[in-house]
């Protein structure tokens, strides 16, 4: 399975997914690269910025699911409902 898919996998299990989770995980090093990719494709991903409590900043992934669902409805209606 590719790293891509993976991280797809974890976040549709309803997970956040740091750099860092990433990296212990799947030996993602690129993450911000895999995310690109799958906001690409059309899934709506955001990104929230946290803090580590000594003042550095890290981006952490989660799946926005009412926007998932909202498209995957509007896909099905647009295909067989006229």
């Amino acid at each position: 399975m590719s790293q891509k898919a993976k991280v797809l996998k974890h976040l549709m299990s309803k997970k956040s997914l740091s750099p860092l989770k990433a990296i212990g995980l799947f030996g993602c090093y690129r993450l911000a690269s895999r995310i690109h990719e799958l906001k690409n494709d059309g899934y709506p991903i955001e990104t929230v910025i946290k803090s580590d409590g000594q003042g550095r900043t890290y981006a952490s992934y989660v799946m926005k699911y009412d926007e998932l669902v909202q498209g995957l409805v509007d896909e099905y209606n647009r295909r067989y409902v006229a």
